[in-house]
């Protein structure tokens, strides 16, 4: 038998009469949880959930496993088992449940009859993300109040809780056999699989306790002296910085590009004007003709064969100021991480490799390690990728399935755009602490 129910004006639909009474129940039981402390977590959703809270259920970018009440959903074909509720990290709740294929509009009801408090925030995730949209469907059409708030989350991590094997996950993701990887690179590779409170403090305790990296990291120190912006690329190996670089006794023509970060190291054996000419023909080959070479004043740079290889190409070569290193610091920056890298190869049993076979390790480790600035990989970036971890503050996939359909050309030029922009402020930011650490010292 089915009847019409009509609690309020905006609120009719027909529900078979056993179901009707089972709603009442329930609504009698929602009166009885008033003592429930609800949840306010800070989060970011992607559908606005104020009209329809029960019907359209929010989508959240984090994982399950950050929610302190979280519910597992799959289906089974036959009878389901009881649900399972188990704590974890002493102080959240995760609830295993699964729904037969055959009744599940009943198991769902029956479900959150007797185990959903109102007004509590629950994070769900899906072991098939096709029930998601059929449990959407059941709540809308049984229940119609707001108490009850549901958050959808996409993943669903790996939970560890012995310390012995979080130490062992922190130490193979940050050592390798070519380096070791830093703070943040690890914690974003960490971060997609695994979960446990504190993750990102544990790692940076374990990073900063390494024997290793504490022999070997290279010490930086910024130059105090005031300076003016200067241009910034718009796509890779528009502009590039070079200068050579000495490692045991051996000299290397560095390359970065200033938008990717991307480098390379050539070995050269002498810094004759002749032999960084060829070597800057191999780079263009490989790389294309850049519209602006930014160098130091060396004489390997400063002479008749390298001006007329660049003037024969219409490169422009500019020349930074003695009182302005900074101007190439992009160099800079890279030749310590690539100490820092062949250091490290020298103590994981590399010592007898030949250093232009060292050299190549270390520059394929560089470039293939996420860049603070961009948040991406160098190799990534030139390919046009935008696979990377932990890409943009934007959510660069969601607006190309607006109007761009995946098209990789448009993907490109949204992710340039992106990068361009995070350069400049980076670039300012930089500016900006500089020049106010000199008129500081300048003061006292």
């Amino acid at each position: 038998m089915f009847v019409n129910v009509d609690n309020d004006e905006d609120s009719l639909f027909i529900q078979p009469l056993d179901e009707i009474v089972d709603i009442i129940e329930h609504e009698q039981v929602n009166l009885e949880y008033q003592n429930n402390r609800p949840e306010n977590p800070d989060e970011t959703v992607h559908s606005n959930a104020d009209q329809h809270p029960i019907q359209t259920i929010p989508i959240v970018d984090y994982a399950v496993n950050q929610g302190n009440n979280q519910i597992i959903i799959s289906t089974v074909k036959h009878s389901p088992a009881p649900p399972k509720i188990s704590i974890l990290f002493e102080s959240k709740q995760r609830i295993n449940v699964q729904f037969s294929e055959n009744d599940f509009d009943d198991d769902v009801f029956k479900f959150i009859r007797d185990y959903i408090a109102p007004n509590v925030i629950y994070h769900l995730y899906f072991e098939n993300p096709d029930i998601y949209e059929k449990f959407s469907v059941v709540l809308q059409r049984m229940f119609k109040s707001d108490a009850l708030k549901f958050k959808m989350c996409r993943t669903k991590l790996v939970d560890v809780t012995d310390k012995t094997d979080i130490k062992d996950i922190i130490r193979n993701y940050h050592e390798s056999k070519s380096n070791h990887r830093g703070i943040e690179e690890t914690h974003q590779r960490i971060k997609e699989k695994y979960f446990w409170p504190n993750l990102k403090k544990s790692i940076q305790t374990f990073i900063n306790e390494c024997e290793i990296c504490q022999q070997c990291k290279y010490e930086r120190h910024p130059i105090k002296i005031a300076m003016n912006l200067t241009p910034t690329a718009s796509k890779p190996f528009e502009i590039v910085h070079i200068d050579t670089f000495t490692f045991e006794g051996s000299k290397f023509l560095t390359i970065i590009d200033s938008f990717s970060k991307y480098a390379q190291a050539y070995q050269i054996t002498s810094l004759s004007g002749t032999e960084i000419a060829d070597n800057l023909i191999l780079f263009f080959s490989h790389h294309g003709i850049p519209t602006r070479i930014i160098a130091d004043n060396g004489t390997e740079f400063k002479n008749t064969v390298v001006t007329e290889l660049l003037s024969l190409h219409k490169i422009k070569l500019h020349f930074i100021s003695p009182n302005h290193p900074d101007s190439n610091g992009v160099v800079e920056r890279f030749h310590s991480t690539i100490t820092e890298h062949l250091r490290l190869l020298n103590t994981e049993g590399f010592q007898k490799t030949p250093i232009k076979m060292k050299m190549l390790y270390a520059v394929l480790a560089y470039n293939h390690t996420l860049h603070s600035v961009t948040k991406l990989k160098p190799i990534d970036i030139i390919n046009g990728h935008i696979t990377s971890n932990e890409p943009f503050d934007i959510k660069i996939d969601q607006l190309l399935l607006n109007d761009y359909t995946n098209s990789h050309k448009e993907r490109t030029k949204l992710l340039y755009s992106k990068i361009n922009s995070d350069l400049i402020q980076n670039k300012e930011k930089t500016l900006e602490r500089i020049n106010r650490d000199c008129d500081s010292s300048q003061e006292s």
